[in-house]
């Protein structure tokens, strides 16, 4: 699995100002082309090592960060953070697009902005690709001008999944997607997790098994900053080996 492995962490620590947050993060591997859930009760850091993967953390005051993350072999500590931050996508929980936006330049101005289209019509068809990733190409091909703010909100949610798949990372990092969301939205949310793991591997924070159950390939279980245990889902759900596994995946704490 080494070979095919999106991330490698190992002896992970982090203190956000001078708590402890994430403690000895080790021997976890997120393989590629998967869909990877980390759970956890909330305080658990779920959110912190989510962010670590694409050293978004580093943006918080008083930071700190000790361990080692491999992506693709690389460590992320010695890439340019912009870069790393392209090819590794984050999806927050709250859906933030560009309010006073329309919908077709909150994905258009990132692209612009980073040089990835020379001409209107490259423009055109990367914005119409991720909107059709998205799932939501049919439901706003005929307003693409009108201002992001109008959507719904797992409309909302699915267009920022759209702004962070035209840059084409081969990572998407996404922190509870479908938490502030109706119902609804948020099925359409989970099958499109499942439609990416054909072309990028997806790690979703999420601090219900049901969730997990429904879209994961792999399961990690985080309780007070550190890994309990991770696997394969059937085994994270079905037959875990920790007590603290057991109670959680039952519903008996978190």
């Amino acid at each position: 699995m080494s070979g095919r492995c999106a991330f490698r962490i190992e002896r992970l620590n982090v203190w956000l100002d001078s708590k402890h947050v994430l403690k000895d993060v080790s021997d976890v591997i997120i393989p590629r082309n998967v869909v990877f859930s980390i759970m956890g009760p909330s305080g658990s850091g779920k959110s912190t090592l989510l962010k670590t993967l694409n050293r978004l953390v580093e943006t918080y005051p008083n930071a700190r960060v000790e361990g080692k993350v491999l992506f693709m072999g690389e460590d992320i500590f010695s890439m340019d953070p912009v870069k790393l931050r392209r090819r590794v996508g984050y999806v927050f929980q709250q859906p933030n697009p560009f309010p006073h936006m329309s919908i077709y330049d909150n994905i258009a101005y990132p692209v612009k902005a980073l040089g990835l289209a020379k001409s209107k019509r490259e423009i055109d068809d990367i914005v119409k690709d991720a909107l059709m990733k998205a799932n939501l190409y049919d439901e706003v091909k005929d307003r693409l001008h009108a201002k992001a703010s109008a959507l719904s909100g797992g409309q909302q949610q699915r267009l920022v999944i759209a702004r962070a798949l035209a840059l084409r990372p081969s990572v998407l990092l996404m922190d509870e997607p479908t938490s502030m969301i109706d119902v609804v939205g948020a099925r359409k949310i989970e099958e499109l997790i499942l439609q990416l793991k054909k072309e990028m591997t997806v790690v979703v924070v999420t601090h219900t098994p049901q969730m997990a159950r429904r879209i994961s390939d792999y399961v990690l279980f985080l309780y007070d900053g550190r890994v309990v245990e991770w696997g394969p889902k059937e085994v994270m759900l079905e037959a875990p080996e920790n007590d603290l596994t057991k109670m959680y995946v039952a519903g008996r704490f978190g």
